[in-house]
């Protein structure tokens, strides 16, 4: 296993198979439906991910086959790249298209013009460059006392965050009765490099609501545990401004690119008998 090719099938001697797949997971399906589609293509259950995609983003995934699924933790601690939309003037609770509306307005009444909002959106971008305190989206798979995060967000009608230097506390309601209250410690992470590779007025959709909005297209390396729609969200809290990921692609983790992945159609062709 330690000299494997890259989408590659081997067999051992029982007949036993194994491989490491780069995909190219494409927007509108979870990471575990690609693990499910190549079950039924390797007619094995013993495949598993590197890293998962939400539904709304594409780009690399790292399929692991047989004996490699032992390797997932070693893939999962590797940095990654992304290229990540953020849209300005437009917020949602889980900062991202699937979420519900909590602020929209309008980006330019705030400003004499763009340069001047163009230098806000710079200026906080390269503010998270190195090392900072992340705190963990509430929309997340993080346990706090055997809860799913995103459960007691599903499970409660709102919520509201305080935000501390070291923790975020969240508070659960029904109507205006708080239920329940946790605190979520925060996740030190480390940008490496972020640049901008676009700068346009975007047209969008969240939950078929349409909206048209000035956003930023971002490339970003970081390390493992970051979650860049927290990062998209903390952009605009810099400068008081909401915000949102829009699009989200990932091109790379550790020394593996998405330009050497296979999509699910090329993988079916190559191995499905």
């Amino acid at each position: 296993m330690e000299n494997i090719t890259i989408n590659k099938l081997y067999r051992d001697d029982l007949d036993r198979i194994s491989g490491i797949f780069l995909i190219d997971k494409p927007v509108g399906i979870t990471s575990h439906d690609v693990v499910d589609k190549v079950r039924k293509i390797f007619k094995t259950k013993a495949v598993g991910h590197a890293g998962t995609l939400d539904p709304f983003a594409s780009g690399l995934l790292i399929i692991l086959v047989g004996k490699a699924t032992k390797k997932s933790d070693e893939f999962m601690g590797f940095d990654k790249s992304y290229l990540a939309e953020i849209a300005f003037g437009v917020s949602t609770d889980s900062h991202d298209p699937e979420g519900n509306v909590q602020e929209d307005i309008e980006v330019m009444n705030r400003y004499g013009g763009i340069d001047e909002f163009n230098d806000d959106v710079k200026k906080s971008i390269n503010s998270f460059v190195g090392k900072t305190m992340q705190a963990v989206p509430v929309f997340s798979s993080v346990k706090i006392n055997g809860d799913k995060l995103r459960e007691l967000a599903r499970k409660y009608e709102r919520f509201e965050l305080e935000d501390l230097e070291t923790s975020q506390k969240i508070s659960f309601y029904s109507g205006n009765e708080k239920k329940k209250e946790v605190e979520v410690s925060k996740r030190e992470i480390t940008i490496p490099e972020i640049k901008v590779t676009d700068f346009k007025e975007r047209k969008f959709s969240i939950k078929e609501q349409d909206f048209t909005k000035l956003a930023v297209t971002v490339d970003v390396s970081c390390s493992k545990g970051t979650y860049i729609r927290q990062l998209a969200y903390d952009i605009g809290q810099k400068f008081d401004m909401p915000s949102m990921l829009i699009n989200l692609r990932r091109t790379r983790i550790g020394e593996y690119k998405v330009e050497d992945a296979l999509t699910i159609e090329q993988l079916v062709e190559q191995f499905a008998e």
